[in-house]
């Protein structure tokens, strides 16, 4: 059995700080589920106590999270009633679930029993660089890098070989929203073009971990669907700044054209973002709102949408409606 030395808790009682300060751990607090999943990735603990009823990003959704990136953890939940304890356990990471008037009592054997045989992983997602991709990496130009992610290999060589003949930006692409979200993190885009439907993590689900992670870059979604519905939810994302339907944009001068109109918008949108998350206004950023988040079950919000109708009158109408399907 692994030795239990550092545990983040998240938003948790003086009771459960009184019996982990008398088991002598090492505990990292977090004031709510973003600080939350920011300090899991970055300290990698050997438990995480979670309250499950969390504003912007609740307990479930933390979890989730972490078992996409194929992460193992021991999570454990408290909570104030037992609604959605069925829910936590569907979770491979949830070693236990209390009731605040359970911590007291219980804690100490939950974390005991559940530890024993668990099995800790921190996965590495497969992804690579292209030769002309190292390149650019290691060297030093002025131009925008633009990461291009799709499942479709035919879809990713018409917007690498398109965008390409314009020699204007450094290109990186990655095959679905996990592999993206690592090449991301080295690469740092100017701006994300993005299919929303693909194995691994969708889309949707990329552009609000990205958020969560601290890292709103900004984002374009190039899909085959063309519902209302689905333009809806992803304008409603944090770092989302437009949408193109594929079917439309196989004019290759018009889709040049879009993405140096993305790219112009990105610029203002980036600094904006930049601003508001350095000063940590997080309900700027994650407005509660009734849209559901992309990462929520049926029933339960996991993380909030966030409306960004002001930046939109600002510039959106100045780029000829980038947010409208086109004409």
């Amino acid at each position: 059995m692994r030795e239990i030395r550092k545990i983040i808790v998240i938003q948790q009682s003086r009771s459960t700080l009184e019996v982990l300060q008398s088991l002598n751990y090492k505990i990292l607090e977090a004031k709510d589920g973003i600080e939350g999943i920011r300090k899991i990735l970055r300290f990698h603990p050997d438990l995480v106590i979670l309250k499950l009823e969390l504003e912007h990003l609740n307990g479930l959704g933390i979890v989730k999270i972490l078992e996409a990136f194929k992460i193992r953890i021991p999570c454990i939940f408290t909570s104030e009633s037992d609604q959605n304890k069925a829910r936590a356990f569907n979770f491979k990471n949830t070693i236990g679930f209390l009731l605040n008037t359970e911590i007291q009592e219980k804690l100490k054997q939950t974390i005991t029993q559940g530890v024993e045989k668990f099995e800790w992983s921190y996965h590495d997602p497969d992804y690579q660089f292209r030769q002309r991709e190292w390149a650019d990496i290691m060297g030093e130009s002025n131009r925008k890098r633009i990461l291009i992610v799709d499942d479709q290999r035919l879809m990713r060589q018409f917007s690498l070989s398109t965008l390409d003949s314009v020699r204007d930006y450094e290109l990186y692409n990655a095959e679905n929203g996990l592999q993206a979200i690592m090449k991301a993190l080295l690469v740092k885009p100017d701006l994300i073009i993005s299919d929303i439907e693909m194995p691994e993590m969708d889309g949707l689900t990329m552009s609000q971990v990205l958020f969560i992670v601290g890292k709103p870059f900004p984002i374009i979604f190039l899909s085959a669907r063309d519902d209302e519905k689905t333009i809806a939810r992803a304008r409603n994302l944090e770092g989302v700044i437009g949408y193109l339907v594929k079917d439309e944009i196989r004019d290759e001068e018009v889709f040049i054209q879009k993405i140096r109109d993305f790219v112009k918008m990105a610029d203002t949108m980036k600094e904006a973002s930049s601003a508001s998350y350095l000063e940590g206004s997080l309900e700027k950023l994650a407005k509660t709102g009734t849209e559901k988040g992309i990462l929520a079950p049926s029933s339960k919000t996991w993380i909030s949408s966030s409306s960004r109708q002001e930046f939109h009158q600002n510039h959106a109408n100045g780029l000829g409606g980038l947010w409208k399907r086109p004409e």
